[in-house]
């Protein structure tokens, strides 16, 4: 993928080239023109993503049966999650000898995160502000079902949420496409373990994010978890929308 450096040279270089023929007459706008729009909308495309790590995370893979090759699903995270995920396995920060809580690992009202398969957590001083927000990623096999129970769980931990429903979304694609994920979101007195894991800071207007979607036989699954106070609350929401844009699955794949 050329970066907007690289188009901007070619561009100039192009026009460069074009304009003493141009002022004789033997290089037309219109021969210059496709080139221009062209690169203008790759700009605009890789600007939606600039937020992004370049690199891609891994957000679920399984092997297949019996074989040691199998599905690999990355995505590019939004660059403000800095710090070494968390998974199954991770101990307490605090207290090293002592499974990391489960409140911390993935979001509380949702312990049974389907196909969880590791998360993100934030804490340090940014442009964005000085609060928590959560990254978590996952997928499984095709649970029929799934949005249903994943409904009645936020629903259970949020009585007061009783229109909460499911919708569509559908987020622009590296390549100019679109992708298609169902999404669910709510704004709610949320707690927050981060800070300590004896107690949480429970922050009121904060936000919970959850998108799903079928592919290669499998549901995946990307969620966010912030409070105002970790920044413009629109800001994070476009990050994990533009992070969904990027997934990608690759099959046959060597799984560690």
């Amino acid at each position: 993928m050329l970066s907007s450096v690289h188009i901007a040279r070619r561009l100039l270089i192009s026009s460069s080239l074009c304009m003493p023929a141009l002022l004789l007459g033997g290089c037309g706008w219109s021969d210059y023109e496709p080139k221009f729009d062209a690169a203008i909308a790759r700009l605009k495309i890789e600007n939606k993503f600039k937020t992004l790590d370049d690199a891609p995370s891994v957000a679920a893979a399984w092997k297949s049966e019996n074989a040691p090759t199998g599905t690999k699903v990355t995505f590019r995270k939004p660059k403000y999650f800095t710090r070494k995920p968390f998974n199954a396995s991770s101990t307490s920060p605090n207290k090293p000898d002592e499974p990391l809580r489960v409140e911390r690992l993935k979001p509380p009202f949702l312990p049974n995160f389907p196909g969880f398969y590791q998360s993100w957590e934030e804490l340090s001083l940014s442009q964005r502000g000085s609060s928590t927000a959560y990254l978590y990623v996952g997928g499984q096999p095709i649970e029929p079902g799934l949005a249903d129970r994943i409904l009645q769980d936020i629903k259970t931990a949020f009585p007061a949420l009783e229109t909460l429903a499911w919708g569509n979304t559908d987020v622009d694609t590296p390549d100019g496409g679109r992708a298609k994920w169902r999404s669910l979101t709510f704004t709610a007195q949320q707690d927050f373990w981060a800070r300590g894991d004896a107690t949480p800071e429970v922050l009121n207007d904060s936000i919970f994010l959850i998108l799903l979607k079928e592919e290669a036989g499998r549901q995946i699954i990307i969620a966010g978890r912030w409070s105002p106070r970790a920044g413009e609350p629109g800001e994070m929401l476009r990050d994990i929308l533009a992070a969904a844009g990027t997934v990608t699955v690759a099959t046959g794949v060597k799984i560690d």
